[in-house]
């Protein structure tokens, strides 16, 4: 059994292996250790199925021939001579065949485009699929994106004028992208704040300038450098406090974004990550991009190019 299988046995084991294996090529940190564990077992498991199979075979009694009858069925042999005849005496037949569906597989293989959605699994006719894509064609989408920017100075985000600006600017450019949303961010807080200041006129929903801070401030809790709420412990001061670590250093802008596909994702993050270079230096700032979509990205980009 050995001789005649073990051979045809490793060779199936080797191309599982492979197959697994190739996960460990992509840069999806799970998908990496999967690859490795799953490739590794597979070739354990030939070896230990090499050696336990003949010993529990060793202390079973030999097969009765009902075991055996279906070795010597008249129709299978009749097949399997047909097949030797063909592989034996039409060998120029069978390598233009088979030469040609690899040309074909080939060319079929050169034409598959990798497009994966976050929403692929869900039916198309599911009403959460509907809801979504009501969204997507009303609101751009829902799918979560989220930017970190980090100023690297403590209390960078508040007391420097500039870096409210810098982050007003990059807002105004995802906002001005089709697939995105209006991002959330603290400008839109202050944004919000001068509005109600200003009794709710609707025109002053703007961003502040840098005089309108002061009066600003009792909404905002940006007059001190204490990471408390000197008491002014209401809702709205929390809600703009979200889009902030603790110690003002790094503000965060929350988006919402259509699923357009891991085709088409890569060019418009790239674009993103490199109009936020050119608002905030590398040298004075660091922009993360992370969420879900990121996550997504990652384990379907990657998986397919590898």
């Amino acid at each position: 059994m050995v001789s005649r299988m073990g051979i045809v046995t490793l060779f199936c084991n080797v191309a599982a292996g492979i197959g697994f294996a190739v996960f460990a090529l992509t840069k999806s940190a799970i998908l990496k250790e999967f690859g490795v564990v799953a490739g590794i077992n597979i070739m354990l498991l030939f070896f230990i199925s090499l050696i336990l199979i003949p010993i529990a075979l060793f202390f079973l009694p030999p097969p009765k021939e009902k075991h055996t009858k279906y070795l010597h069925n008249a129709r299978l042999n009749r097949w399997l001579d047909r097949l030797e005849r063909w592989s034996l005496s039409h060998r120029k037949q069978i390598y233009i065949v088979t030469t040609l569906l690899v040309v074909v597989a080939a060319i079929g293989a050169f034409r598959l485009q990798s497009n994966a959605y976050m929403v692929d699994d869900v039916p198309k006719t599911d009403k959460i699929y509907t809801d979504l894509k009501f969204f997507e064609k009303n609101f751009k989408g829902v799918m979560p994106l989220e930017i970190v920017i980090d100023t690297k100075k403590k209390y960078g985000v508040t007391r420097n004028f500039k870096n409210l600006v810098k982050i007003d600017s990059f807002s105004q450019y995802l906002a001005s992208r089709p697939e995105i949303a209006r991002p959330l961010s603290i400008v839109e807080g202050l944004k919000f704040a001068k509005q109600a200041f200003y009794e709710g006129d609707s025109s002053n929903y703007s961003m502040p300038s840098e005089f309108d801070l002061p009066g600003l401030a009792q909404y905002l809790n940006m007059n001190t450098g204490s990471t408390e709420n000197s008491g002014n412990d209401d809702s709205f001061t929390k809600l703009v406090s979200r889009f902030m670590d603790s110690t003002k250093q790094e503000a965060r802008l929350s988006v919402n974004m259509a699923d357009i596909g891991t085709h088409a994702l890569p060019e418009l993050l790239s674009g993103i990550q490199k109009r936020a270079d050119e608002i905030f230096p590398k040298d004075d700032y660091t922009v993360s991009l992370t969420g879900s979509s990121i996550a997504f990205l990652e384990g379907g980009v990657l998986l397919s190019t590898a």
